[in-house]
């Protein structure tokens, strides 16, 4: 009895032993093993796909950085569970009345969904804040964006999908074992009291040709226990091949999914280096250009209109957008600063006695409200803009940040320490003025106290404005090539632009007659100056309040009249400076160098010929099938395991007919596949048409942005010297012999209106040069020659012009900024090829405005 029970239990042994040679026996699996696998293959099949320079990226890793939000602080096979619902809890731990299992209490504490380490990495200032320019903004939406991480993941599941079909052509090998115990009743007729051990193993291959080869190796042990444990031993060879000879005996067909599998994975590492361009683009711009891979699908046929339509006033969006925001609240800054000036002015010519209606002064009043109260609305607008950018890049909204680059300095105006510097000037003037606020010497003397740095800092604002005319001066020529490329424009005589707003000869003397102006306006400061250190220093006797006070006013508003002159001036100057970089494509250019280098033009081929080539894969199922069949089987001989003996063998041939009388659904697939082409062709031609509708749109808008930008520039040079007028007609001298009110009864309206209109045309301004550097941008994503530096930014081409375009052709640097280049394409079965590089299919190539590129491009 013991050794009948020991035998069994050696069988069952040897039966489970293939289980703990082929794998982990019963304990868990190591699941990181598997993974590292994957990741291991996929990350080198990726990289074998993105060799080329034009779609080359750094190393493929799908784990996130460390630095990132949403790294898993623990290995993904042993993460704790999160914490769930309480109520969807309770189904696990019972459900429909059934107790569940242990294994999800078994997880411990619930676990935080991100840990929070990835904020002590942040840079951040003395204040806690975190400092936010494009650069790190890019950083950081590399490091913790959502929508680059899905991306790169899609990528990998594409990868997986090529492992699966190269393993179809490896070999497959397999491990098996089969134990079964039979034991009848004792009154059962006919006892059988046995074990049987069944154990295989199994080779399989497919190769190129079509062949299928399948080789087993299977061996049985019975041991009969009621014949004196009695054991038979027998073992088998088995071999089969089956070669088609007719139908899908080609090698095309034979590796037609794999075939597929990594032309998809081409063309999803093609969207993937595009969308690493278009992430860029919408980190910085807003612009959201591509999805980026997608496993289940190549690129897609359809090519978006990347550039907005030509609108009066463009936003942008991204980081570029908040720039921009900034930027006008600086205006409006500005704007509230002069409007606070020249109510102090009104007030006082109204107490002088120089307006007798109070309207005036409450006209400007009501513009200085009007205008807080924007501002405001601003700063708010601002804030939720902010946080909505924050949340973009990956980030939570409640963390701090502080917007500062340097990108949009030059359309500050007007200096912000001299906004900063009216301001104060205008706030101590107001509080002076009123008797309930300064009611005693001591306190007129305090507020005047205040504006003891007054004559340094107005002495800095001179030294800022004349190194801004001398910037003026250094930019006088380029600006007058600008212009003179510009005159002969058609569009300016279809809406009688007043050609003078084009001729060279208005910048002769521009920089003489502004260092004139400033000169003047310097003595004059000076002079304020000296009134206001006087009135300030002047120990105000008891009794005296309404005299000094008088003085005071006089000197703040000769300084503050001074101020506003000067940052006019200073306006002045810089609105000239300003430049747009020059950018000169043809659309035919565009339309050539698009066809060579953009990445989605070159899927779109792909996919063409992917439905091209479906035809005859269907119309390959349409054959008559004939295929041969050989196997064969090598017994043992006797009651011996490895006695194998070819007399005993087996050998059989065969072929298989497969008539095609009956084939329906073949003939159903062939002509859906007659239609997916045909379908396939129509949407090429769509792609050409919308990327050559959205080139003509993005090339208008440039000619648009660079005729508009110097009448932009017109009109603010107008609001200036509108403001200038108002100003100076608030500032004449009482005329000799005059009595009553000499200012006229739209005065206040007349100045309020010109700030008002200072501070539309600037943001007008900002508007289109905004727009027509996005609009660089764009160009050179819609051109396929962007190229990122290995921090993922945007390398500036600076110019577009015939070197650009000649360089980008051939695969070298551009000439203009060469430093900065760095080097980091079946109607029935006999239906012709589609040329793809001259034309989809029978559409002759004349349909197309643009004439087919050069043939040295097609190398």
């Amino acid at each position: 009895m013991k050794s009948a029970i020991a035998l069994r239990a050696a069988a069952l042994f040897l039966a489970l032993l293939p289980a703990f040679a082929n794998a982990e026996g019963p304990s868990p699996p190591d699941h990181s093993r598997y993974r590292k696998m994957a990741d291991r293959e996929v990350e080198a099949i990726i990289q074998g796909k993105a060799e080329d320079a034009k779609w080359q990226f750094d190393p493929f890793l799908i784990v996130p950085n460390p630095d990132s939000r949403y790294r898993n602080p623990s290995f993904p096979e042993n993460a704790p569970a999160p914490r769930d619902d309480e109520a969807s809890a309770r189904l696990m731990r019972e459900v429909d009345g059934k107790p569940g299992g242990a294994l999800w209490a078994q997880t411990g504490e619930p676990s935080p969904v991100e840990s929070g380490a990835w904020e002590r990495v942040l840079p951040r200032d003395p204040d806690g804040m975190v400092s936010l320019n494009l650069e790190s903004a890019v950083r950081l939406g590399l490091l913790h964006s959502r929508r680059y991480q899905s991306a790169r993941e899609e990528l990998y599941l594409a990868a997986l999908d090529v492992t699966e079909e190269r393993f179809r052509f490896r070999d497959r090998v397999t491990l098996g074992s089969f134990a079964e115990n039979v034991r009848n009743a004792r009154d059962r007729p006919g006892r059988e009291d046995s074990l049987k051990i069944d154990s295989d193993l199994t080779l399989q291959r497919r190769f190129a040709t079509g062949a299928e080869l399948a080789a087993n190796l299977a061996n049985a042990v019975l041991i009969d226990f009621s014949d004196s444990a009695r054991a038979s031993v027998s073992s088998v060879v088995n071999v089969s091949i089956l070669q088609p000879l007719l139908r899908f005996r080609a090698r095309e067909f034979i590796l037609e999914e794999l075939t597929q599998s990594e032309r998809t994975l081409l063309a999803n590492v093609r969207r993937m280096k595009q969308f690493q361009q278009a992430f860029y683009i919408s980190t910085s711009a807003g612009a959201l250009l591509t999805d980026g891979p997608a496993r289940n699908a190549v690129a897609g046929s359809q090519a978006p209109i990347v550039a907005n339509p030509p609108a009066n006033s463009f936003t942008a969006g991204g980081f570029i957008g908040l720039l921009q925001r900034r930027q006008q609240i600086r205006n409006s800054e500005e704007s509230v600063a002069a409007l606070q000036d020249s109510l102090a002015q009104l007030q006082a010519a109204f107490d002088a006695g120089r307006i007798n209606n109070r309207l005036q002064v409450d006209q400007a009043r009501q513009a200085v409200y009007s205008g807080q109260s924007s501002l405001l609305t601003a700063y708010a607008a601002f804030d939720t803009a902010t946080d909505t950018y924050k949340v973009s890049l990956g980030l939570p909204p409640e963390l701090p940040v502080r917007v500062e680059d340097p990108l949009m300095e030059e359309f500050d105006l007007i200096d912000p320490t001299m906004s900063s510097l009216q301001a104060r000037v205008a706030g101590i003037l107001e509080r002076v003025r009123d008797p309930q606020v300064v009611q005693t010497e001591t306190e007129l003397m305090t507020e005047m106290a205040k504006l003891k740095s007054a004559p340094q800092e107005s002495t800095a604002q001179v030294s800022r404005a004349q190194s801004d005319l001398e910037r003026l001066r250094k930019a006088v020529p380029g600006r007058v090539a600008q212009v003179v490329a510009l005159q002969n424009r058609p569009e300016l005589k279809n809406v009688h632009i007043d050609p003078s707003l084009f001729d060279p000869r208005a910048f002769q003397g521009l920089h003489a007659r502004r260092a004139a102006e400033l000169a003047a306006l310097e003595k004059q400061i000076a002079i304020a100056q000296s009134n206001l250190q006087a009135t300030a220093s002047v120990q105000v006797p008891l009794g005296q309040l309404d005299r000094a006070r008088e003085n005071a006013v006089a000197a703040l508003t000769a300084l503050s009249g001074h101020l506003l002159q000067l940052s006019l001036v200073q306006a002045s100057a810089r609105l000239e400076s300003v430049a747009l970089k020059p950018l000169s494509v043809s659309y035919e250019q565009a339309m050539q160098l698009a066809e060579v280098n953009r990445l989605d033009w070159m899927n779109a081929r792909a996919a063409l010929v992917d439905a091209w080539r479906g035809l005859a894969v269907e119309g390959e199922a349409l054959k008559t099938g004939l295929d041969l069949i050989v196997r064969g089987q090598v017994p043992t001989v006797g009651n011996q395991t490895f006695a194998y003996s070819g007399e005993t063998g087996v050998l059989r041939l065969g072929l298989q007919f497969d008539s095609p009388f009956r084939r329906l659904l073949e003939r159903n697939n062939y002509r859906e596949a007659l239609i997916a082409y045909e379908q396939a062709r129509r949407r090429y031609m769509q792609f050409e048409d919308q990327v050559g509708q959205s080139l003509r749109n993005t090339l208008r808008i440039v000619r648009l942005s660079q005729v508009n930008f110097e009448v932009k520039r017109a009109a603010v040079r107008v609001a200036i010297a509108q403001v200038e007028l108002a100003r100076l007609r608030l500032n004449e001298p009482p005329k000799p012999g005059a009595a009553g009110a000499q200012f006229g009864a739209t005065t206040a309206r007349d100045l309020v209106s010109a700030v008002g209109d200072l501070l539309d045309a600037q943001n007008d301004f900002l508007n289109v040069w905004v727009a027509y550097e996005v609009i660089r941008m764009l160009l050179d994503y819609e051109l396929g020659t962007m190229r990122l530096d290995e921090k993922g930014r945007w390398i500036d081409p600076g110019s577009f012009g015939p070197e650009h375009l000649a360089a980008a052709s051939a695969g070298e640097k551009i000439p203009e900024t060469a430093e900065k280049r760095k080097p980091t394409g079946i109607g029935g079965v006999n239906q012709e090829r589609p040329d793809v590089s001259a034309g989809s299919g029978s559409v002759p190539s004349s349909r197309r405005a643009p004439p087919r590129r050069p043939s040295v491009l097609r190398k």
